[in-house]
């Protein structure tokens, strides 16, 4: 779900079917998902169409802070995945981009998540198994942090005032940059169970750091 920084009354909200297996790995997605819009405050909602595909198993929507009209969508069907771009907030939409790698799922299939620049609407992160970035609205991208450092990253967060600060969040832990890439922390200072290194089968708790 996310909230027009311009306007609280405008909501968009991504659902989908899915179904989690008793077993690791296991699951089902159905194909009755939709990105929905409200204009007053979730009162009501309308689903999006307009150049979205159909039988959508998943979705992960973004706002431009700078610019609320326009949209990104990580967006799954049974038949693959794709980043969608919107202009004129959600009543239209395109492929962003015949790149297919910044819309591969991360591990256990999950899209991946989708944020733009707070002050530049045309600078977009992709978080997946590498990071990507796009500096012209999503139209190319490059491979903007990879490993070593985490595989499958989570999320991003960018810092409103001071762009060049952005926290991305792995499996591993999180890593930090504050000069827009050019360096970043590491996420072995972490008091984080999966970045612990082990032998195997030795259990290694938070407590015993």
């Amino acid at each position: 779900m996310q909230i027009d920084p311009a306007n609280p009354e405008i909501v968009y909200a991504a659902l989908w079917e899915s179904r989690e297996g008793p077993w690791e790995n296991s699951s089902w997605n159905g194909t009755n998902g939709g990105i929905f819009k409200s204009v007053d405050g979730g009162k009501s909602w309308k689903q999006l169409g307009g150049g979205l595909p159909e039988n959508m198993v998943q979705a992960n929507i973004a706002i431009a802070p700078s610019a609320p009209n326009k949209l990104f969508a990580a967006v799954a069907t049974t038949s693959g995945s794709n980043l969608f771009r919107s202009d004129n907030a959600g009543e239209t939409w395109t492929i962003a981009t015949d790149d297919a790698r910044p819309a591969s799922g991360i591990g256990g299939g999950d899209l991946p998540t989708v944020r733009i620049d707070p002050k530049d609407p045309n600078v977009v992160y992709s978080a997946s198994v590498v990071c990507w970035k796009s500096t012209d609205g999503g139209k190319t991208w490059d491979g903007w942090r990879g490993a070593p450092g985490g595989d499958d990253y989570q999320n991003v967060w960018i810092n409103p005032n001071n762009t060049g600060v952005i926290l991305l969040a792995s499996d591993q832990g999180a890593i930090v940059t504050l000069n827009g890439g050019k360096s970043w922390s590491s996420w072995y200072n972490q008091s984080n169970r999966a970045a612990l290194p082990r032998e195997r089968g030795q259990r290694v708790s938070i407590s015993s750091l």
